[in-house]
């Protein structure tokens, strides 16, 4: 797929929408180097947990925003992409609709790898409390300048942990979130 290009100058791939998944590690682990390679979008492509490891066969110059929405990665797939050499360097992570859930956002939480994160999109997925708690309370939080949680439903007290977040500098969006008066009690 990437055959016909100078790789070398590539500084920015967006494949949202072409049902690449299942050869998505193969394309990748071809490439070798992207030294300018900035930017890789990969929306609706169809990847999985198991697409992404030809991902860590690459490498890249200077990976900063790298966009996976509308794949079913799942907590399986951050556990992947959190186990890459190259994540630290990532700096805007989109993880909109990927599946990702409580265990997910404390795998983010307590990743030591993203030292550079400064912007994550975590909207439209199945973080409740404990995973906003985990990652509000986390250094990753602490890093972050913006982060967007809408359309994941979480208690009060995960609200007032993104109020400590909110408090530090980092933006928070959260969309449409449905926010529970207590733990354990019906959505409102």
């Amino acid at each position: 797929m990437l055959g016909g290009l100078d790789r070398s100058e590539i500084e920015g791939l967006t494949l949202g929408e072409n049902p690449i998944g299942h050869e998505l590690g193969a394309i990748f682990a071809e490439c070798g180097e992207l030294p300018k390679m900035q930017e890789l979008w990969l929306s609706r492509v169809g990847a999985e947990a198991a697409s992404l490891r030809g991902l860590e066969k690459v490498r890249w110059g200077g990976l900063r925003r790298l966009g996976l929405s509308g794949n079913a990665l799942g907590d399986e797939g951050i556990e992947v992409l959190l186990g890459m050499p190259w994540i630290g360097g990532v700096e805007e992570w989109v993880l909109q609709e990927v599946g990702l859930t409580d265990k997910g956002a404390r795998l983010l939480a307590d990743a030591a790898s993203l030292k550079g994160l400064s912007a994550l999109d975590i909207a439209e997925n199945e973080v409740g409390d404990r995973g906003i708690q985990a990652l509000a309370r986390s250094g990753v939080g602490a890093r972050l300048r913006w982060l967007r949680a809408g359309g994941n439903s979480f208690a009060k007290s995960g609200e007032k942990a993104l109020w400590v977040l909110w408090e530090k500098g980092c933006e928070i969006d959260l969309g449409e979130v449905d926010v529970w008066e207590e733990e354990g009690v019906e959505k409102r």
